[in-house]
């Protein structure tokens, strides 16, 4: 028998959805306040998301795209 390292459990490979969530937020920003700023910002934070291999960075991706457009689409028709 073995002794397990700290650090080995199933909880240790998957790192926080820091980033995930951050661009969630900016994802409800970007319909709300600014499709553009929010948005952009959004899309970075997902990526950096994906290449730390976060578990939610898809949701935040499409998050901000959703946003991005439904904000874009507000700004022309009204």
């Amino acid at each position: 028998m073995t002794a397990q390292d700290p650090g080995s459990g199933p909880d240790a490979a998957a790192p926080p959805n820091t980033f995930s969530y951050i661009a969630i937020a900016c994802g409800i920003l970007a319909f709300v306040i600014s499709w553009l700023i929010f948005g952009v910002l959004g899309l970075v934070l997902a990526f950096v998301a994906r290449g730390r291999r976060e578990l939610r960075w898809k949701t935040g991706l499409i998050v901000v795209v959703a946003g991005m457009v439904l904000g874009l689409l507000s700004v022309l028709l009204l």
